[in-house]
């Protein structure tokens, strides 16, 4: 599923700018080099400079179903393939395999597992809109982030 998906971002143009490094034939590299030379800059120069990373791990399980639905149909993602994505992100129940056997049934909450392939596109998909608009409002006077 997760090659459908680059398939459908690449031919459709989804992901935006630094966006696309999860991407086929894409890379860090780029963003890496200008943070890099931000950073130089910056510290050459006596200038303070911020940078905003996130925890990658940390954010799969934060996105919850309903509004990863609405995201795959802003971009027009396949009516067929939402509706099978849905079915694999609710109303399931997990055991957990210990020493001892396996635990009692529990529910799982209706978001995206941290375990699932098709998980760095799906986040760079529902993060999209976010990360140009934070391109777009350039908060910097003196760095203009721009893709190479």
């Amino acid at each position: 599923m997760p090659e459908e998906i680059s398939k459908a971002c690449e031919l459709h143009n989804v992901l935006k700018d630094y966006n696309t490094s999860v991407l086929k034939n894409t890379s860090t590299a780029v963003p890496i080099k200008v943070i890099n030379a931000v950073a130089e800059h910056a510290r050459e120069f006596d200038k303070e400079a911020w940078f905003t990373f996130q925890d990658m791990k940390k954010t799969y399980n934060s996105v919850r179903w309903k509004p990863m639905e609405a995201v795959l149909k802003r971009i027009k993602m396949n009516n067929r393939f939402t509706e099978l994505f849905g079915l694999m992100h609710n109303n399931r129940s997990n055991r957990i395999i210990t020493e001892f056997g396996l635990s009692d049934k529990y529910q799982v909450q209706n978001e995206l597992d941290q375990e699932e392939t098709s998980l760095p596109i799906m986040w760079r998909i529902f993060y999209d809109p976010l990360l140009c608009k934070v391109k777009q409002a350039n908060y910097s006077q003196e760095y203009k982030l721009t893709a190479a």
